[in-house]
């Protein structure tokens, strides 16, 4: 049995921000937004930025909580990590009641019918759940810290914590890259109506020439 949700209370808003985890994300400076905008992390946030709430999809994270790690922002969980709860870990009763709050379950999204061979990433469903949340009234949707935009590298500040006995080194891996690219295209192009604004881009039109909502900024 899940634990009680505890949705985010915020008014809705025409602005929100994804925070990934690349080295880009040094840009982005909490204080240069307004409050009413909305802040979303992805996988081990950075506390500093004060998200709402993270979207955690992979169950890697989880063994860092089981393992005592407290996650200090609210949480949108993917069906897969629910999965690990439920039938590897024995059930949500052996989770630590502080180790978060709860804010949601979504379905992790992987488009095995039309070829892809990974699923879409932590951002990818950041910025779904941010625009159905604020479904009507979202206007435009900054992306910071997600540098596979432009580069091949997968390097994350999350690596830092879910591999503790390593150093935060390149990993370059251009299938995933690309195959992630193509996810963030489909994005764009069903939310049209949107803009997307990728802060830290630096050739974005290599691989978005044709998608009118979305620029690269430096």
């Amino acid at each position: 049995m899940s634990p009680e949700k505890h949705p985010i209370q915020k008014p809705l808003t025409t602005i929100a921000h994804i925070l990934g985890n690349g080295d880009s994300i040094s840009l982005f400076n909490r204080d240069e937004w307004e409050e009413s905008n909305e802040f979303v992390g992805c996988n081990f946030s950075d506390i500093r930025f004060r998200p709402d709430y993270t979207v955690i999809m992979d169950a890697k994270p989880m063994f860092e909580v089981y393992g005592g790690m407290n996650i200090e922002i609210p949480v949108v969980l993917s069906d897969r990590c629910e999965t690990f709860i439920v039938k590897d870990k024995k059930g949500w009763d052996k989770l630590r009641d502080e180790a978060f709050t709860f804010v949601d379950t979504i379905t992790m999204i992987h488009d095995k019918a039309n070829g892809y061979n990974f699923p879409m990433n932590s951002g990818h469903h950041a910025t779904m759940y941010a625009i159905k949340r604020n479904e009507g009234v979202i206007k435009e949707v900054h992306l910071w810290g997600f540098n596979t935009f432009w580069s091949d590298d997968l390097k994350s500040n999350t690596d830092l914590i879910v591999k503790r006995n390593t150093t935060n080194r390149s990993r370059p891996n251009p299938r995933v890259s690309n195959e992630w690219r193509k996810y963030w295209k489909t994005l764009f192009n069903t939310n049209s109506n949107i803009s997307f604004i990728v802060h830290g881009a630096t050739e974005i039109d290599k691989y978005f020439i044709d998608v009118k909502n979305v620029k690269g900024v430096i």
